[in-house]
């Protein structure tokens, strides 16, 4: 049995996903819900029923497909389920991404180098949530679209209808992949009405009839979901109303992180491949690179696809480099064995392939106590489970506040006898009750009338959260459950008095200073 280096480092990505993928993520757990709800009602929902805050709103769910999938893994089959799922997810994204480079690159071993590059942008945000199914139909589709530019054949576009029927109900990125479609298709319409003087020439053009009927074909496949083209409406409707514009991910990356410097590193290999490409330009090598860097400039969320995108675009522009580097390199190679000869031999490569997967096994089997130790802190953060089992142990029932990272697991933990005030879904939400949220947590003039006219019972928020200060220095609630990372007030009335009300860890630190609390909670928020 032979194992190439594309297998190795496929088997390779497997065993560390699956050693070492965080569940930390903190939509993972209301993806759960609604898979689990939609399996045992039979039916998909179409009015808000998760929150009180939105309830009885229409609430189209896109992606209820992925849903039921991660449910059904999740019950039967767990944490390592999940993990095993997600890991296959990014070895597809990384082998559609090599094929693509393999287009253009005659070694295996550059293809998995520069197809390696990709991981780096697809790894950040790496999490048991549908978004990954996008990162892989854009990686599928990048790939048709490649393989009927380079072959000129139409049957390398028929894989696009099924992508396209499928997509709309795993994920609401589809928009993604009309959008690369939309941009070979302008690529091939400037080639024709403003050709690059020695612009090189490719076998398949878009504009031609086969792929036009495929394309139409596409667009039927569009409507093969419950909602039918609404879901089109839907998704334009969720980005028009500014439904993600206060969420980090549709931010511009912060270059100060790794995202953002994986962002400029990614925009200076660009430059660098064109400037240096053996390959003439063409109106392609143009439009898509850019169109993806400005959507990853944008928006966080875009990152992978611009990985996704730039590497097999470097392939493209070092096609013809590549054979006569490394011929030079071979040629003078010297003292270095088999690794300076033009090939290993099948069974010396097949050993040292399956030396380097047992290796990052065991390393990975040495590495996983200590990693799941790190992610179980991590996982205190955005998962609530203590101030959870407070609110089931006591019966607490009325109108919660609750913060937005915590909103998903709440959801899982809580539903259906207890309601949330927020989570991390866009579209169920009326666009009011998000610049409410934003005014109560950010402690605005009117935080605490904004609360009121929601007619909050109980709040359960981290510990840091300046708001919490603020909620401390009110006579109306009082403070009942309190642990490392979360705390739990109620409303100072009748139905709450049995439970007995808790000292903040900071009491002592307010006391020492000398100051009332309503004065302490002010020094908290302005720091």
């Amino acid at each position: 049995m032979r194992i190439t280096l594309p297998v190795a480092f496929g088997v390779i990505l497997f065993v560390l996903t699956v050693g070492l993928l965080p569940i930390v993520d903190p939509d993972f757990f209301w993806h759960v819900k609604i898979g689990e709800l939609i399996r045992h009602a039979g039916a998909i929902p179409s009015s808000e029923v998760f929150s009180h805050t939105a309830q009885g709103q229409t609430w189209v769910i896109q992606g209820w497909l992925s849903d039921v999938v991660l449910d059904a893994v999740w019950e039967h089959a767990g944490t390592v389920g999940i993990r095993v799922l997600v890991a296959s997810l990014f070895i597809a994204i990384w082998t559609f991404v090599y094929r693509s480079v393999r287009l253009y690159v005659s070694r295996s071993e550059t293809a998995v180098l520069l197809s390696g590059l990709s991981v780096l942008f697809v790894l950040p945000a790496l999490a048991p949530r549908p978004t990954l199914v996008t990162d892989l139909g854009f990686a599928l589709t990048l790939y048709s679209l490649f393989a009927f530019r380079c072959r000129g054949k139409a049957h390398w576009l028929l894989i696009l209808p099924p992508v396209f029927a499928l997509w709309p109900n795993l994920h609401f990125g589809y928009p993604a992949g009309i959008g690369l479609v939309g941009l070979f298709v302008f690529s091939d319409l400037l080639t024709r009405l403003i050709p690059i003087t020695r612009e090189y020439k490719e076998s398949g053009s878009l504009l031609s009839k086969w792929p036009a009927l495929i394309g139409l074909l596409c667009a039927v496949a569009l409507g093969a979901n419950p909602q039918g083209y609404g879901v089109l409406w839907e998704t334009g409707r969720m980005f028009l109303e500014g439904s993600t514009s206060r969420v980090t991910e549709w931010q511009t990356a912060d270059f100060s992180t790794f995202l953002g410097k994986l962002v400029y590193a990614a925009i200076g290999m660009f430059i660098i491949a064109r400037s240096f490409a053996a390959r003439s330009i063409n109106w392609l090598d143009i439009v898509v690179p850019l169109a993806v860097i400005g959507a990853a400039l944008s928006a966080e969320r875009h990152v992978p696809l611009l990985g996704i995108v730039l590497i097999p675009f470097l392939a493209r522009a070092f096609a013809n480099w590549e054979t006569d580097t490394f011929g030079f390199v071979r040629r003078n190679a010297k003292g270095f064995g088999a690794l300076a000869r033009r090939e290993l031999g099948t069974r010396a490569a097949t050993a040292m392939n399956l030396a380097l997967v047992a290796s990052v096994a065991v390393i990975t089997l040495l590495l996983a106590p200590t990693a799941n130790r790190h992610f179980k802190k991590t996982r205190t953060l955005n998962q609530p489970s203590g101030a959870a089992d407070f609110l089931i142990a006591n019966h607490l029932n009325g109108r919660l506040f609750n913060t937005y990272n915590s909103g998903g697991y709440l959801i899982y933990r809580l539903y259906p006898w207890q309601q949330v005030f927020i989570d991390g879904r866009y579209n169920p939400y009326p666009k009011q009750v998000i610049d409410d949220y934003f005014t109560i947590t950010d402690g605005k003039p009117n935080w605490f009338a904004t609360l009121q006219g929601y007619g909050i019972d109980i709040v359960l928020c981290e510990n840091k959260a300046a708001f919490r200060q603020l909620m401390l220095s009110r006579v109306e609630f009082r403070l009942v459950y309190e642990d490392q990372e979360y705390s739990v007030l109620v409303r100072d009335i009748d139905r709450f008095h049995d439970l007995p009300t808790v000292e903040s860890a900071m009491a002592p630190m307010r006391r020492h200073l000398g100051l009332s609390t309503s004065e302490f909670s002010s020094e908290v928020v302005q720091r």
